[in-house]
């Protein structure tokens, strides 16, 4: 299977596409071990797809389908200690990418030495709202077995 068609409705590089299903900077990681038959695509958001200076942007999207045909669409934004600017940077993403995805929508803000998450929790609210996205803060790294396992999130 390709990429999703929606991709290139996003206007996103070829090269900026992989088939790999983890990400990793510095101290923070990001891993879905895929099932036999889930299909996952990354996109390296920062500085490939969207090169801007402006810094609102997460670091990846990734998109699956799994074997269950259940399509998830997350942003995950590998981040040192900062939760308020990943939660701004998620936005920004949100407001690019419009309704040109598919699936449930997720995001996953992985924080090498995070603080403040507690305090953040109105925003968080007012971005399920707004967006429909659930986002979801971890400390180092999130590893998950499979796309299907991410349905209960």
């Amino acid at each position: 299977m390709d990429y999703p068609s929606w991709f290139d409705k996003l206007k996103i590089p070829s090269d900026c596409i992989t088939k790999k299903s983890s990400a990793k900077e510095q101290q923070s990681s990001f891993a879905i071990q895929p099932a036999p038959n889930d299909q996952i695509w990354r996109v390296k958001v920062d500085g490939c797809w969207l090169q801007d200076k402006d810094g609102r942007k997460v670091d990846y999207l990734f998109w699956g389908q799994s074997q269950t045909h259940w399509q998830v669409t997350l942003l995950v934004e590998l981040k040192g200690r900062d939760y308020g600017s990943a939660l701004q940077q998620i936005e920004a993403t949100l407001l690019r990418l419009g309704q040109h995805y598919e699936g449930a929508l997720q995001a996953h803000v992985i924080l090498s030495k995070g603080t403040g998450v507690p305090l953040r929790q109105r925003e968080v609210e007012r971005l399920r709202k707004v967006y429909k996205i659930r986002v979801y803060p971890h400390t180092i790294r999130f590893e998950c077995k499979h796309l299907d396992a991410l349905k209960s999130k």
